[in-house]
């Protein structure tokens, strides 16, 4: 142990450190990959050496805000997505398919002083 990290080598994995931590092991066995550059790992109850994965959770570094939870992050991108761009959020379904097939399409031309406008 180190400052109260468990601590393992093992050279050939690919988040291999100087110093192993069993936790960024730990988290990317859970993910079933190995961490991305800007991702690190963070223990819940602050307690080093409680490597579960249930105490384990990911964050990224370089994202705004820095230092974020993942699942922050997903949170803030559908409010933003939600906002600004809705469609990206859902595919319609059959239902709203069939329901925009029969509103019937408004004519703007009459509206913006179009054929009829005197």
């Amino acid at each position: 142990m180190s400052n109260g990290y468990v601590m393992l080598f093992e050279p050939k994995h690919p988040n291999a450190q100087k110093q192993g931590y069993v936790h960024t092991k730990v988290m990317a066995a859970t993910l079933g990959r190995p961490l991305r550059p800007f991702e690190e790992v963070h223990h819940k109850n602050g307690i080093r050496h409680d490597n579960t994965p249930e105490n384990l959770e990911l964050w990224a570094r370089g994202m705004q805000p820095p230092g974020s939870r993942v699942s922050d992050l997903i949170e803030a991108a559908v409010r933003v997505l939600d906002l600004y761009r809705p469609d990206l959020l859902a595919k319609p379904t059959e239902q709203d398919v069939a329901a925009s097939a029969t509103e019937p399409t408004s004519d703007l031309g009459s509206a913006v002083g179009g054929d009829d406008a005197p």
